[in-house]
C-alpha cells in the first residue's frame, strides 16, 4: 500500500510558472495519496487567489515575504505523512517522478534526501535532455523515468528544487535553519545536518524533472550569498562549494574493467567529492562492491570524509606513510597538485607499494614549469620509480598523469 505524502510548495509571485508546477503536480501525481499544502509568501500577483482555488485542505498565507526558510518550517508543522516533499514553483513535473523517488528512500532507511536530476542546477545535477515544448518533455521523460539502482549517486550535498525527507527524520533534524533567510546556502545546511547524522544524499539521476531555474531567487536573493556562504563557513568549519568540489579532469579519466570488487584511494586536502564520484560512476558500469578510502591532509575535513568513506587516514605535513595499509587499490588519485607536496618523490613511492599490478593513479601537475618540479623533473621521478606512464595530456590548467606499475 502507498504511503502517505505531504507535498510542499512555496509560491512568492511568479504566477504563471506556480500554475505550471501545479498543473504537472497534479497530472503526474494524482495516483499517490498525497497532502498538497500551498503556502503563498507574501505574493501579490494573484498567488493567494488561485492557490484558495485548489482543492487542497492545507493553505498557509503570509501576509508579506517572511523568508523561504520561515515559510518553508510552517508548512512543515502541518506534515503528517510518511515523507515530505519540497517543491519550487519554477518545475514541471513529469511521469513516475515521485514513484521513483520513494523507491529511493525505501531502499534503504539511511537514506535521508533525494532528488531528481533537471535541466538547471548548480551541483553537478544536470543532465542532458533535448525537447523544444511539453509534449517533447513529456515524451523524454516517459522514457527516461525508469528507476535504476545503478543510477543513485550519492553526494557530499544537494540542491533541492525537488526534495523528498522521511517527515520523522526532517522534523527531528529541525527543517531549515532561518538563520539564512531569505534563502541561499540553506539547502547546504540541511545537506551536512543529515550527512552529519548519519543519513546519505542521494541525487537520482534516473529521474527527470524540468526546472525554469531559480525564478523567484534571480529576483530577490543574490544580494545574501555572500553573508550566508560566511554563516555556512562558521557555523561546519568548511567552505560548502569547495568541500564538494568534483575534479572531473581526475573522475573522466579513471578506467576499470573489474566488475565485482574495486578499491579507490584518494589522497588530498579535500572532503572526498572526487572519490565518491568515482565510486558512482564505477557503480553505473555496474560493479557490486565498491570500497572508498581517503588519506586526508587537512584535519577539519575528517568529520565529512567519514560519511562517506570505508576508512579514513591522516597525516600532518605530507608525511605519508603507508606501511599500515593492508590492502591494495585498483585507483589512486591525489586530488593536491603534485607539486604542492614538498616531498613528490617519497609520496609516490609510498603510494607505489598500494597500488595494485594492474591499478592505476591518477594526478595532476599545474605549473609544468615550476623551478621545484618541472615536467622534466618529474618524468624523471617516475622512472626512477620504475612507473609506466599511460596518459600525460593538458586538461584545463593542468596535466593529467595516468600511471601504472
Amino acid at each position: 500500500m502507498m504511503k502517505k505524502i505531504s507535498i510542499i510548495m512555496l509560491g512568492y509571485n511568479k504566477l504563471e510558472y506556480t500554475k505550471i508546477a501545479v498543473d504537472s503536480l497534479y497530472k503526474y501525481t494524482s495516483h499517490i495519496d498525497f497532502d498538497f499544502i500551498s503556502v503563498n509568501n507574501g505574493s501579490n500577483d494573484g498567488t493567494r487567489e488561485y492557490f484558495e482555488s485548489l482543492p487542497n485542505k492545507t493553505k498557509i498565507n503570509f501576509e508579506t515575504n517572511v523568508g523561504g526558510d520561515k515559510a518553508f518550517n510552517e508548512a512543515l508543522k502541518h506534515c503528517d505523512g510518511e515523507y515530505t516533499v519540497f517543491l519550487n514553483n519554477d518545475l514541471i513535473l513529469t511521469e513516475n517522478w515521485l514513484d521513483n523517488l520513494i523507491k529511493v528512500m525505501e531502499s534503504d532507511l539511511k537514506i535521508g534526501i533525494a532528488v531528481p536530476a533537471c535541466n538547471f542546477s548548480s551541483n553537478y545535477q544536470v543532465i542532458g535532455a533535448n525537447y523544444s515544448n511539453l509534449d517533447e518533455l513529456d515524451e523524454f521523460a516517459k522514457k527516461y523515468n525508469k528507476s535504476d539502482p545503478y543510477k543513485w549517486e550519492e553526494r557530499l550535498r544537494l540542491v533541492l528544487y525537488a526534495a523528498i525527507f522521511r517527515t520523522k527524520d526532517l522534523k527531528n533534524i529541525g527543517g531549515l535553519d532561518e538563520a539564512y533567510s531569505p534563502g541561499s546556502f540553506d539547502d547546504d545546511d540541511l545537506s551536512y545536518r543529515y550527512r552529519r547524522a548519519g543519513y546519505k544524499l542521494i541525487f537520482a539521476k534516473d529521474t527527470y524533472v524540468h526546472h525554469f531555474g531559480s525564478i523567484t531567487m534571480k529576483d530577490e536573493y543574490g544580494g545574501v550569498f555572500v553573508r550566508n556562504r560566511e554563516i555556512f563557513r562558521n557555523k561546519f568549519g568548511v567552505d560548502s562549494w569547495d568541500a564538494a568540489f568534483i575534479d572531473f579532469r581526475i573522475v573522466n579519466n579513471v578506467s576499470c574493467d573489474k566488475r565485482e570488487k574495486v578499491n579507490i584511494l584518494g589522497l588530498g586536502k579535500t572532503s572526498g567529492a572526487a572519490g565518491i564520484q568515482i565510486k558512482n560512476a564505477m557503480k553505473e558500469k555496474g560493479v557490486k562492491d565498491i570500497r572508498l578510502d581517503y588519506y586526508a591532509l587537512i584535519e577539519k575535513y575528517l568529520v565529512d570524509l567519514k560519511t562517506i568513506c570505508d576508512n579514513v587516514f591522516y597525516v600532518k605535513n605530507d608525511d605519508i606513510d603507508t606501511s599500515f595499509i593492508k590492502e591494495e587499490f585498483d585507483c589512486i588519485y591525489i586530488d593536491e597538485p603534485i607539486e604542492n607536496f614538498k616531498n613528490v618523490r617519497e609520496v609516490l613511492a609510498e603510494l607505489k607499494n598500494i597500488l595494485n599490478d594492474d591499478g592505476q593513479m591518477i594526478f595532476v601537475l599545474h605549473n609544468k614549469d615550476n623551478n621545484e618540479l618541472s615536467m622534466e623533473k618529474l618524468n624523471n621521478i617516475l622512472s626512477t620509480l620504475k612507473y609506466k606512464k599511460i596518459t600525460q595530456s593538458l586538461e584545463g590548467e593542468g596535466y593529467i598523469f595516468i600511471v601504472t606499475i
